[in-house]
């Protein structure tokens, strides 16, 4: 976006770099400092690994003097990026090592009490198969450099380690790099490196980032379905699109090396933002079972149309340099391909090593007008200050900004459904399974921030990340609020001190109304009940579930499968029958819905911009959507009946700035961690330029 076009500059138009430190000594050091400074004022970011630098103590040869280790270079790393300008802007910077180099402690606590050190480059350890198995284990973990062994330690003691310093300052984030080398397309010719300084993107040396993403927010039409033929033909373009900006941009690289590795591989990674939006136009809450199978269906799409795209170029215009079906198929992102589609590049090659990246999409997400990569929306508003034009540029005037998707869909963020949720009140576990759920698609990696309140534990952070291995992420990363102290300051505490006061009051009367419901004896029906009947369509024919009452709540389900006879109609009569029985037992019925929903039959089918999957799914669908009314009308009429008490009408408004943290530049509640970077969306601060 910044340089494409311009003839007045010379700058690159790929993202970022790695620069690999290629061996042990002082002058392979200086070269990859050079070389970084080159591309930095070339408009690129650069990412390196530390990991073949020996251990600090160890001899230098022919000097008599002892090593100063990998951490003794990591300022002059982090001041050269601080120092090279990129028109008016900072680059960026990745150091990363080894988890079984013995400097590994070291390396995990250089941010910790000290804000000042290497304060211009983010850091992340490369995790294995084996630690992550000796922490699962409880078991022991040599720490080795050059096949020595220099220590055997505890692997809980030092992964407790990582995570007391990422509680405390945001890192070292954590990279799963035995997850990243299995799934890399081309390690067979380009072995993995290092990553990118947003960490989306693991690159071999001389590796470059050409990214590009796909607006899903723009794929849903006005009756909430995806269109899905739309999609497929705009992602094929993306993949073309991408394909034709590394021809561009050959003449544009700081380094031959970075020129020869983009020629041989043609690595491109296309992407996604707006997913955030794009579920609010469907009516899909985030953290829903509806949102996870939704964004799996377009995100599979997503994929086969990126690789049949790149396939047929192979045939149009030749595969890249290095493809070898024999090393290429060793992938395990390729062993998951369709078997068509590993047959078609078997026969005709692939155009480019790689496809697919979800990066953070900061800028373009602001001229899109969308949430970012695969972030939920942060805040349904915020307030922006402008400087106004008095000649001091010290006073203000102050907006409030609607999140464009909710102004354009609701006007205001007043009484919004409840399908609208925002960053803070989703389940971090389940940012994690989104963040799995979409990696499954994507060849190279994923930049996402997992944001934490500030009274998470080291614990729950600890649980977060090996979740994320066990999803198989190939990274995370977590904030958790007032973790950089001196940096930012949250004043969010009292409320949430209030909302929580709130929540245990709520929790009693739940757990007294659970004591009470204890009786599972079911109720005798009433001769009269009164409710209401749905439609929906279901792969097996059209269904209508009648959902009843009685004066006790919830206690019957019917349900009839449009002219379908046999096995479907059987089935889904079974289903509400033991549902009628379990709501006159007194079963909570959100319990019934989580059991049904989700479950796949053969043939899933869309209504109106929701998949269903099967009959049961559509059962349970209804229950939840009859029960969300139910809540709903419910509350209007509390709040009809308490019209005369008086309105605190400032809370809301309240909660938007609680939702963010305060920026020491303008000192106002706007900043946001979005894809790893720290923004304010007042006075323009932002951390990563």
């Amino acid at each position: 976006m910044h340089g494409a076009g311009r003839e007045d500059i010379t700058t690159t138009l790929n993202n970022c770099y790695v620069v690999a430190v290629r061996n042990d000594s002082i002058k392979s050091i200086y070269d990859t400092i050079i070389n970084e400074a080159l591309t930095y004022k070339y408009g690129g970011g650069c990412g390196h690994d530390l990991s073949i630098l020996r251990p600090a103590g160890k001899e230098i040869n022919g000097t008599g003097g002892e090593s100063c280790g990998p951490t003794g270079f990591m300022n002059l790393f982090s001041e050269n990026t601080n120092t090279i300008a990129q028109h008016g802007r900072r680059g960026a910077n990745m150091q990363t090592l080894r988890i079984d180099h013995p400097d590994i402690e070291k390396f995990i606590s250089i941010k910790t009490g000290d804000i000042d050190m290497v304060k211009y480059s983010n850091i992340s350890v490369l995790l294995t198969h084996d630690f992550m198995d000796a922490v699962k284990n409880d078991t022991d973990f040599d720490l080795k450099y050059d096949g020595e062994v220099y220590e055997t330690i505890k692997a809980t003691d030092l992964w407790n380690k990582i995570i007391t310093h990422a509680h405390s300052s945001a890192e070292p984030g954590l990279l799963f790099w035995d997850t990243m080398t299995d799934y890399h397309n081309a390690e067979y010719c380009s072995p993995l490196v290092s990553t990118n300084p947003c960490a989306e993107q693991p690159l071999p040396d001389g590796g470059c980032c050409n990214l590009g993403a796909v607006n899903l927010e723009r794929f849903v039409d006005d009756k909430g379905n995806f269109m899905i033929e739309e999609f497929k033909e705009t992602v094929a373009i993306g993949a073309r699109f991408l394909d034709n900006v590394v021809d561009y941009n050959m003449e544009r690289h700081a380094l031959e090396d970075q020129k020869n590795n983009a020629k041989n591989d043609r690595r491109v990674g296309l992407g996604i933002l707006g997913l955030g939006d794009m579920l609010v136009r469907m009516g899909l809450k985030y953290d829903s079972e509806d949102a996870l199978q939704t964004i799996s269906q377009v995100m599979q799409i997503f994929r086969d149309t990126a690789y049949e795209t790149s396939a047929d170029l192979s045939v149009e215009k030749g595969e890249f340099p290095n493809f070898d079906w024999s090393g290429y198929s060793k992938s395990k992102f390729v062993k998951n391909l369709p078997k068509s589609i590993q047959n078609k590049i078997k026969d005709t090659g692939v155009r480019n090593c790689t496809l697919t990246t979800v990066a953070p999409t900061g800028s373009g997400a602001i001229v899109a007008r969308v949430t970012s990569g695969l972030e939920p929306i942060f805040a349904t508003s915020y307030k922006r200050r402008v400087k106004k034009n008095d000649g001091y540029g010290k006073t203000f005037n102050e907006y409030k900004v609607y999140h464009p998707i909710i102004e354009k869909l609701f006007k205001t963020d007043d009484n919004l459904p409840d399908y609208v949720t925002t960053a803070h009140s989703i389940d971090p576990y389940f940012r994690v399974k989104m963040q799995g759920e979409v990696q499954k698609y994507i060849d190279s990696s994923i930049s996402s921030t997992v944001n934490l309140s500030e009274e998470t534990t080291e614990e729950t952070v600890a649980d977060i990340y090996m979740k994320a291995y066990e999803t198989g992420l190939k990274g995370i990363t977590v904030y958790r609020e007032g973790s950089r102290e001196g940096i930012l300051v949250s004043d969010e505490k009292n409320t949430k001190k209030e909302l929580n006061k709130n929540e245990n009051q709520n929790n009693n009367i739940d757990n007294q109304n659970n004591i009470a419901s204890t009786d599972k004896k079911p109720r005798l029906r009433p001769n009269q009940t009164a409710g209401v009947t749905r439609r929906i369509r279901t792969g097996e024919g059209t269904l209508y579930i009648t959902i009843n009452e009685d004066e006790n709540g919830l206690c019957e389900v019917f349900t009839t499968i449009g002219k379908a006879g046999g096995n479907a109609a059987a089935q889904s009569e079974a289903i509400s029958r033991l549902i009628s029985l379990s709501l006159r037992s007194g079963l909570d019925p959100q319990s019934i819905v989580r059991q049904l929903k989700g479950i796949s039959g053969p043939n899933p089918t869309w209504e109106d911009g929701r998949l269903i999957l099967s009959t049961p799914d559509a059962i349970g669908k209804a229950l939840d959507d009859y029960l969300v009314e139910r809540r709903s009308d419910e509350e209007q009429q509390t709040t009809i009946k308490n019209d005369n008490q008086p309105k605190i009408t400032l809370a809301q408004e309240d909660q938007i700035d609680n939702g963010m943290m305060i920026c020491t530049e303008c000192h106002n509640h706007s900043v946001i961690n979005e894809g790893g970077c720290l923004t304010c969306h007042d006075c323009g601060w932002s951390k990563c330029d």
